[in-house]
């Protein structure tokens, strides 16, 4: 573990400790080959999408924070967020996405910081009106903190 990653360990072990962030949480673990299975699906990132899930955290019906649609199960929230991670690297914001490895069936993508905020802008706009505690403010750092540990723990978060 080099020492940036170290860093962001320490760092998003801390981050979680604090009561005011009750929503992050990594205790998805099990979902994730759930998530994995359905991400595939659309061509993305599980990890990004198991990152949105942690730092969503919702409860039934919003276990991914999609409130646009009606996505009432856990299996349409989470074809949502895939479906509209998708459409962001569709229309244009894939000059943010690393292509790391070219499969005979599928790409795997690793979403840069850019692409992350330029998501965030979309997914969970700050001041938006369903959100009247701004934890849209925090989105994407929370989930970039999330998907930074999820990619250095590549041995347990294969995508």
């Amino acid at each position: 573990m080099g020492n940036g990653t170290a860093t962001v360990a320490l760092f998003f072990n801390a981050l979680r400790e604090e009561p005011k962030e009750e929503g992050m949480s990594i205790d998805h673990k099990a979902e994730y080959e759930h998530i994995k299975r359905i991400a595939q699906r659309y061509f993305v990132d599980p990890r990004f999408i198991l990152a949105i899930r942690c730092a969503e955290d919702g409860g039934p019906g919003r276990e991914f924070g999609v409130l646009s649609i009606s996505a009432p199960t856990w299996d349409d929230q989470c074809r949502a967020t895939c479906l509209s991670v998708l459409n962001a690297v569709i229309r244009g914001l894939d000059l943010h996405v690393n292509i790391l490895q070219a499969l005979s069936d599928r790409c795997k993508f690793e979403y840069t910081p850019s692409f992350i905020r330029l998501f965030a802008a979309r997914w969970a706009p700050e001041d938006a009106a369903n959100d009247p505690n701004q934890l849209n403010n925090n989105w994407a750092r929370n989930v970039s903190l999330i998907y930074a540990q999820l990619l250095a723990n590549r041995s347990d978060y294969q995508p």
